[in-house]
C-alpha cells in the first residue's frame, strides 16, 4: 500500500501543478486506472456466487476448489487495498487545494464504500475457508440458498444500472 499511496500522491500533485490540459488529462486517466471501483463492484457480485457455492458444496479444506472459489474474494481484497491506497494518496493534495468540506464531500463515500468492500471480501474469504465447519450453523443454512438468490438479484440490478447509464463517464 505505501507504494501506491506515494504513486497517487505524485500523480495528484502533477495533476494539480500542471497548467497544460493534455498533461492533466493524461495523469487523471492514469490515476483513474488505479481506482478500480467498477471492477470491485463486479468482483463483489461474483464473490457472492462463489461464497454461496462454497456453502452449498463445502469444498475440502486446502483443496483446488477452495482456492478457485476464493479467487474473486482474494482479488477483490487486493483491488480494494490498492484503490484505498490511491484514494489516501490523493487526500493530502486535495486537502491542500480544496476546502475541507469539499474534500469530505468528495472522498468520504468512496473511502467508506471501498473499505466496506474490503471487509465484505474478507468475510467471504473466511466463509469459504471455513465452509465445512460452518455448514451446520443455522445462519449458514439460510445463507446456503440466500446467497445465490442475492447474486441473481444483484446481477439484475447491476445490469439495469449499467443500461441506465449509472456508470457512464
Amino acid at each position: 500500500m505505501p507504494v501506491f499511496i506515494a504513486w497517487s500522491l505524485l500523480l495528484s500533485t502533477i495533476i494539480e501543478a500542471s497548467g497544460k490540459e493534455q498533461i492533466q488529462t493524461f495523469f487523471v486517466n492514469v490515476l483513474e486506472e488505479g481506482i478500480a471501483l467498477k471492477s470491485i463492484i463486479a468482483l463483489s457480485i461474483i464473490a457472492l456466487l462463489t461464497t454461496g457455492i462454497a456453502i452449498i458444496f463445502c469444498p475440502s479444506p486446502g483443496g483446488k476448489w477452495e482456492h478457485i472459489l476464493c479467487s474473486p474474494s482474494r482479488l477483490g481484497r487486493g483491488m480494494s487495498a490498492t484503490t484505498l491506497a490511491f484514494m489516501i494518496g490523493t487526500l493530502p493534495v486535495l486537502w491542500f487545494t480544496q476546502e475541507w468540506q469539499t474534500l469530505i464531500h468528495l472522498m468520504i463515500l468512496p473511502l467508506g464504500c471501498t473499505t466496506l468492500f474490503w471487509i465484505i471480501f474478507s468475510a467471504g474469504d473466511f466463509v469459504i475457508y471455513n465452509a465445512s465447519h460452518l455448514r451446520e450453523e443455522t445462519l449458514f443454512r439460510v445463507f446456503k440458498w440466500a446467497l445465490p438468490i442475492i447474486f441473481l438479484v444483484t446481477c439484475s440490478l447491476f445490469y439495469l444500472q449499467i443500461i441506465g447509464g449509472a456508470y457512464a463517464k
